[in-house]
């Protein structure tokens, strides 16, 4: 019998952790631009403060 079947997996866990990676460089990647904007948004800020 198929032990994956028997514990309810869809994945074997190699293809689970190719997932969970896949999904952390997105998240990194999610987080970089939304960081990036937000220094954006702060260097302006400062800068026209300084004007």
């Amino acid at each position: 019998m198929d032990r994956s079947r028997m514990a309810g997996w869809r994945r074997s866990p190699g293809e689970t952790l190719q997932q969970v990676l896949a999904d952390l460089l997105f998240w990194c990647d999610d987080t970089q631009r939304d960081f990036d904007a937000a220094l954006e948004r702060a260097r302006s800020r400062h800068v026209g403060g300084l004007m």
